[in-house]
């Protein structure tokens, strides 16, 4: 099969991320791929395949195979000054995907007249190899909250929920890590820099494994998720994870891989963090969090088991190449 694969941007984020990443399963499943926003020669041979943003799809207008659209959204609609461009992109698809069902919300209703497919997203399980991070009983024990530090990712909960569990005496740490200074990394680093037991980063590093090196339990106290990267990776690698009972990790996330941290009665606009999008985001109970921190600081060989459960299904379930086999099973294969 050949494919073409299209995304609205080369700088390093999320988005170039997973590109990468779904080029590479497609090669590593033999298919042909043309990796490039210049046309390919005989684009008609060619299915063109659009990742990330609809309203950043660019459609070539060529006669190609197929027009397949892979998109994600973060909330129940669109931001409104783009809902516009971004349904002209998806009624020009042949085929729609996303790799939720939580993500499917932003386009059942929408005036789109087509099934829309799940592909999930994955996980290298060669460069995220599972380790027992449990070996030393007297170890201090880590928590790592991975991501850009932001509202949507409830990272202002982390510290308090921490400070609320663990005294100073307590051989315990928390690594707030962000791929640089965001506004609320600043403002958090700012409150709780001096913290002894709470650790800020604020960098980017060739290796991204290397994040959760020396780290026990993955926070991620999200108001929402598209996918959750940093969620699988951690599974991968052991961590058992504590996660926000709600969005996109309901599809792959259950207690035998850590615990989820329960929500709270009190909602907060999603135009806070996503400019001019309707609706709200329920928020984590912090209470619940901080509960379940200690829990897991308390119970390190259930934390063990967790975290080789985890693994254990990413490796069977979650590595991109089985969610390309899914798509492609499931439509332009001609076997839907």
């Amino acid at each position: 099969m050949k494919l073409w694969w299209r995304s609205h941007t080369d700088l390093l984020c999320s988005w170039t991320v997973v590109c990468k990443e779904l080029v590479r399963a497609c090669q590593n499943l033999g298919h042909e791929v043309w990796d490039s926003n210049e046309t390919p020669r005989f684009p008609h041979q060619w299915i063109e395949v659009w990742w990330g943003a609809p309203k950043d799809w660019s459609w070539s207008g060529k006669p190609v195979v197929a027009r397949v659209g892979l998109t994600l959204s973060e909330s129940d609609q669109l931001i409104r000054s783009e809902q516009e461009r971004a349904l002209e992109n998806l009624k020009l698809c042949d085929y729609l995907f996303v790799p939720t069902q939580s993500s499917l919300r932003a386009f059942y209703e929408m005036p789109l007249d087509k099934e829309i497919g799940l592909w999930p997203l994955g996980v290298d399980t060669e460069r995220f190899q599972y380790t027992n991070r449990f070996i030393y009983a007297d170890e201090t024990f880590r928590f790592l909250h991975l991501g850009v530090t932001q509202f949507r990712k409830g990272s202002w909960l982390v510290p308090e929920a921490f400070i609320a569990a663990f005294d100073e005496g307590d051989n315990v740490e928390l690594t707030i890590a962000s791929h640089g200074k965001s506004p609320m990394w600043e403002s958090l680093e700012w409150e709780y820099g001096n913290h002894p037991l709470i650790k800020f980063i604020a960098e980017a590093k060739e290796n991204p494994a290397r994040h959760y090196d020396g780290m026990h339990v993955f926070v991620s106290p999200h108001l929402a998720e598209g996918w959750g990267l940093c969620i699988t990776e951690a599974m991968s690698l052991g961590m058992p994870c504590l996660v926000s009972r709600c969005s996109a990790p309901r599809d792959y996330f259950k207690p035998d891989f850590g615990w989820w941290v329960e929500m709270s009665g009190l909602y907060a606009p999603v135009r806070q963090c996503l400019t001019d999008t309707p609706g709200f985001w329920r928020l984590p109970d912090v209470h619940d969090l901080s509960d379940k921190m200690r829990y897991a600081y308390e119970h390190r060989e259930e934390c063990e088991c967790k975290g080789k459960e985890s693994a254990a299904y990413v490796r069977d379930n979650l590595t991109w190449e089985m969610g390309v086999t899914k798509a492609l099973d499931w439509g332009f294969c001609g076997n839907h």
